[in-house]
């Protein structure tokens, strides 16, 4: 089974195409709401893609240009990531750059509903601007976004490790320069 280091969670309402993007920065998680956030471009173009006969659609979504493919024969308007909102379940999408790529490899009947967990930490709920706005704070200085210092019983603020602090920095800085690729642009 292969794996992934997704790191966020999204709902979505397909009735009205609404889009919940849930996701952590820092010691705080957030929240933001997108509809109908795809103008979808359906072309004419048909292949077969594995047992599925389906139709092409394009869209520009997050600084990306993204070339999909759909099937009717599955009657779910869904898709990976925060694609949504066509004729169908979408077997295929990838940018143009080739960055990314989602490939449908099994669709089945499942007995039980999956229900992802939820937080555990209060959501903060903001606009997608303002979330886009912490998430760039967190990747210049993530250290800003460690609580502050304990104060003892004078008052007085305790010295932070800075070992511990540094190790922080230097791991979080490890992370992002290993993900420096998202799949939103902007």
């Amino acid at each position: 089974m292969m794996t992934s280091n997704i790191r966020y969670i999204i709902n979505k309402k397909h009735k009205n195409q609404e889009i919940n993007y849930i996701s952590s920065v820092g010691p705080d998680t957030f929240s933001y709401i997108e509809i109908k956030p795809f103008n979808w471009k359906i072309s004419t173009e048909v292949k077969k893609i594995g047992s599925y006969n389906t139709q092409k659609a394009t869209t520009q979504y997050g600084g990306r240009d993204w070339e999909i493919w759909f099937t009717t024969e599955v009657p779910f308007q869904d898709g990976p990531y925060k694609f949504c909102g066509l004729p169908g379940l979408i077997v295929k999408a990838e940018d143009s750059k080739g960055d990314y790529q989602f490939e449908l490899v099994e669709a089945r009947k499942i007995s039980d509903i999956y229900k992802a967990p939820s937080p555990s930490k209060q959501i903060v709920k903001v606009k997608k601007e303002e979330y886009n706005k912490v998430y760039k704070r967190f990747i210049e200085d993530p250290v800003a976004f460690l609580p502050p210092p304990p104060v003892n019983a004078n008052g007085t603020t305790v010295n932070p490790n800075t070992n511990a602090t540094k190790v922080f920095k230097d791991k979080v800085t490890s992370e992002i320069r290993h993900y420096n690729n998202p799949i939103e642009l902007n």
